[in-house]
């Protein structure tokens, strides 16, 4: 009896183990990733990755990976308005503004690579008037006002978002500032200023025609 005893008291123990240890591991997350501050919003991508926008900035987590696939900090800490998911497209904009709601900051990045295809500073904008993303071109057209080195130039660009690269940038004439979403076409761009509205030639910076409003 007392051998029978010990088993089954044995027994037991050995279950009691195997339900603690698995209770364990139900509650012990797979994976576990430091933002490095306070969690302001999370967005669950099409493409599956989770953005989190922090006090510290803006982070990237692919799901089933033991690393952050990005960590954005250029701009601080991250408001949930200040982004723009990009529908059918693996881009975030996030966008930024300064005194008297001049927006001074916009970067673009693919959530799907982790990669800064675009930001304001390192391609010398001071201000942006638009910044959009256009598809299926998979282009960004970006209008504002340039820094010193270009004397602060009213100008428009555009960069290719397969690789950060500029495709094109033209000059605007004077004060002329674009006031609504550009149209990018195969051969040109048509871009609607406060004075008209005209199309220009993105490989040679020529106007082509422009209408002025109110009249065809």
């Amino acid at each position: 009896m007392k051998s029978s005893n010990v088993i089954t008291t044995l027994f037991c123990l050995v279950l009691l183990f195997v339900f603690n240890a698995k209770a364990q591991r139900a509650v012990t997350p797979d994976y576990k990733y430091e933002v490095g501050a306070k969690i302001n919003d999370m967005t669950l991508t099409q493409g599956g990755t989770m953005v989190v926008a922090t006090n510290d900035g803006l982070v990237g987590i692919k799901p089933g990976t033991d690393d952050l696939l990005f960590n954005f900090t250029e701009y601080g800490k991250v408001k949930p308005e200040e982004l723009n998911f990009i529908p059918n497209a693996p881009y975030v904009v996030v966008g930024q503004t300064g005194f008297g709601g001049v927006i001074t900051k916009k970067a673009v990045i693919d959530y799907m690579s982790g990669k800064v295809l675009f930001t304001t500073q390192s391609n010398g904008w001071k201000m942006i008037t638009t910044c959009d993303v256009m598809m299926p071109q998979n282009k960004l057209v970006v209008t504002g006002q340039r820094r010193a080195k270009d004397q602060y130039a009213n100008a428009v660009a555009i960069y290719d978002l397969n690789t950060g690269e500029q495709d094109s940038y033209i000059k605007l004439r004077g004060s002329e500032i674009v006031t609504g979403r550009p149209l990018l076409l195969d051969d040109g761009l048509i871009l609607p200023t406060a004075k008209n509205l005209k199309k220009i030639n993105i490989n040679t910076g020529a106007e082509e025609w422009k209408s002025i409003y109110g009249y065809i």
